[in-house]
């Protein structure tokens, strides 16, 4: 006998029709439904936001003889990194490479590590913006210095001195803290002596632009107009501590110079995937295994 539905109690027949809608979004063997990925307006907001973004990704290239242990040189205080997620799927290691401002250098090895710390105060991550810039030289240098700074000071006085001085005030029209800030930067980095503190110290060129975004193509040094550098400005940066490779929860690998190595792709996915976790792990290339 074939039973009719319409005659079934109101409350049955919506159960079973939740039901049947559940079972629709479900894959063959009764999982749930996929998640979906997120929209590029939900990964912008939240590659902003250090407290959400726990994925980072970086890439130097280093002569054979050099052996990685941390993140970035050993006297180093603090090391760029990039959001892995903006780069899946996978773009060309020489597009990676523009898009985080690192020049491309064949002959060299190449070094990607991914880093997902288990506790993020071991990279302390803050984004890239020139006020957060003067918070990292305050906290790093202060306590050491007087400003102004005395005779015969070292340039970290000078630098010190400088961070001290800005203030971060609001204002209605926005582009006036905007340019206080890029100005205090600006100074900083047209000073000679200044800026090889910020270079050796925080890894700060003058191809930094303060915004919390890489400058695409910025590595190459050719001067840029606002226009040009604000149009540039495209992947979310930060500055980590230059913790070792295993507090810093980085899988790491390395490849040596080949034939068209920046052609090939370079996938966060694939870095998880070969390199060890703490160390550097030799591939051949920069491809997943067929």
């Amino acid at each position: 006998m074939v039973t009719d539905i319409g005659s079934k109690p109101q409350g049955t027949c919506y159960a079973l029709i939740a039901c049947l809608a559940l079972l629709a979004g479900c894959g063959d063997d009764g999982d749930q439904p996929a998640k979906q990925p997120d929209t590029p307006a939900l990964i912008v907001d939240r590659s902003h936001d250090v407290e959400r973004t726990t994925d980072f990704l970086r890439i130097i290239y280093v002569p054979a003889s050099v052996e990685i242990t941390t993140l970035g040189a050993p006297r180093a205080v603090r090391v760029f990194v990039g959001a892995s997620t903006y780069f899946i799927p996978a773009l060309a290691l020489t597009e990676v490479a523009a898009f985080l401002g690192v020049p491309d250098a064949a002959e060299l090895d190449f070094v990607a590590m991914r880093c997902q710390p288990d506790d993020a105060v071991a990279l302390d991550a803050r984004f890239a913006t020139w006020p957060h810039v003067f918070e990292i030289i305050r906290d790093d240098l202060g306590g050491q210095y007087v400003c102004p700074p005395p005779a015969g000071a070292p340039p970290e006085n000078a630098v010190y001195c400088l961070a001290a001085a800005y203030a971060d005030d609001s204002a209605t029209v926005v582009a006036r803290p905007l340019a206080t800030a890029l100005e205090f930067g600006a100074e900083l980095l047209e000073n000679s002596a200044a800026a090889d503190v910020v270079r050796r110290r925080y890894g700060i060129y003058p191809g930094f632009s303060g915004l919390g975004l890489t400058i695409s193509g910025s590595a190459s040094g050719q001067p840029l107009n606002a226009a040009d550098t604000l149009q540039a400005a495209i992947v979310p940066e930060y500055l980590v501590r230059n913790a070792t490779l295993a507090d810093g929860g980085c899988r790491c690998i390395r490849v040596a110079p080949y034939a068209n190595r920046a052609m090939d792709p370079l996938d966060p996915r694939f870095i998880s995937e070969q390199g060890d976790l703490g160390r550097c792990r030799a591939v051949p290339k920069l491809r997943f295994a067929r």
